[in-house]
């Protein structure tokens, strides 16, 4: 339950900010779109797929439900949004990265 408290506290702040830098690269024309997305992972370190259950090496191939967590990252789509799927890239970064992204993009909108 205290997963579940931190999770939302962090989607409450992450959303403005991603709002804040879609509407920055929009004004400065940079053709990038960011997005939350929430990524499920082992709690032995190891990533596994995005909103899914990653594969393990022993049993059924399953992680258990109970040793995964969530956690937010932020999705990066490279290039227009008119272009096609193959003249687009996405990457996706972790909170910090994109906190760090955030500040420079401010100091770019501002001069």
């Amino acid at each position: 339950m205290a997963e579940r408290t931190v999770l939302d506290e962090t989607l409450l702040r992450m959303l403005p900010l991603v709002h804040e830098a879609n509407m920055i690269s929009n004004e400065l024309g940079k053709g990038m779109r960011f997005a939350v997305k929430l990524v499920a992972k082992a709690t032995d370190g190891s990533a596994s797929n995005v909103l899914g259950l990653g594969q393990s090496s022993g049993g059924d191939g399953q992680v258990a439900l109970e040793r995964m967590r969530t956690e937010i990252a932020i999705l990066v789509h490279h290039g227009e949004q008119g272009q096609g799927e193959s003249e687009q890239h996405q990457s996706m970064w972790s909170q910090d990265k994109f906190n760090n992204r955030v500040y420079l993009m401010r100091e770019m909108h501002q001069q």
